[in-house]
């Protein structure tokens, strides 16, 4: 592609007086394309605002897709801020000016149609990074990992997010693991409690170590023969068994002397001399 001053219409007639001509030419075969003004700060002008409207289709046409239905009816637009005159017209001065023609530009679209291609561009990334992220279940989403990940690839398009892609998101992601950067997601510690003799691996109980039950009452008390006397527990022998692990683990670390007692008279082959 070439792109030139011309005094010469794309179909060779002279351009009238006072009038210049920007020719843009594909080298693809396919017609020139020309822009014409009273001065070169009008076709620049020109040029710029075409320029803006073309990235803004862009834009819509790839947001259009993954944008969600609104559900009834939507909500009223902001109202618009407009240029002032001198705004519009400093505005306009600024495009020849190469270190400001970028933020003029972008000044003159919102005003005319009142949408910022930069919301535009933040809004396609924060899309990019939604779907990247459901195609990368190793990624942990913390909200530092985010960050960084955004960050990261940011810095190497100089800020402009509508040069990542998922591809740089992959590479970027790779680096900082490498560099040990990233929070790890925490991991889950299981506590398997002993198994009592006869105890299947599915079911288990667990007993307070180093705990000795008594009666209460000395040996010379009872005079034998003598019929042994019903004990009446909390929890019986079924209730034991099945008994949740967490809930097991709190009387256990409590020292519920209710468990305790049902322990040792459910299983007194575990009661310690």
């Amino acid at each position: 592609m070439k792109a030139y001053w011309s005094e010469t219409r794309p179909n060779g007639k002279p351009v009238e007086p006072e009038t210049v001509c920007w020719i843009i030419d594909l080298e693809d075969g396919s017609a020139l394309n020309a822009t014409y003004g009273a001065s070169m700060e009008e076709v620049l002008q020109k040029l710029a605002i075409q320029n803006a409207n073309a990235q803004i289709a862009l834009v819509r046409r790839a947001a259009a897709p993954i944008q969600p239905a609104a559900p009834g009816t939507p909500p009223p637009a902001a109202p618009r801020t407009s240029l002032s005159a001198d705004e519009r017209m400093q505005a306009t001065l600024d495009l020849s000016n190469p270190a400001k023609s970028g933020e003029a530009v972008i000044r003159l679209v919102v005003d005319q149609t009142g949408v910022d291609p930069r919301q535009q561009a933040i809004q396609i990334f924060a899309n990019l990074c939604m779907a990247w992220q459901a195609e990368h279940p190793e990624f942990y989403p913390h909200a530092g990992n985010k960050r960084m990940l955004c960050e990261s690839a940011g810095r190497k398009v100089g800020g402009k997010v509508g040069l990542i892609t998922k591809q740089m998101l992959t590479e970027t992601f790779q680096e900082l693991q490498q560099r040990g950067e990233l929070f790890e997601e925490p991991q889950t510690l299981t506590i398997t409690p002993p198994v009592l003799p006869g105890e299947s691996q599915v079911q288990h109980v667990e007993r307070p170590r180093g705990t000795r039950f008594a009666t209460g009452a000395r040996s010379s008390s009872f005079s034998a023969p003598q019929t042994a006397q019903t004990r009446t527990v909390k929890y019986t022998e079924e209730e034991i068994r099945t008994m949740p692990e967490a809930k097991m683990r709190r009387l256990i670390e409590a020292n519920d002397p209710d468990y305790a007692a049902a322990c040792e008279f459910h299983f007194p082959q575990q009661r310690t001399a």
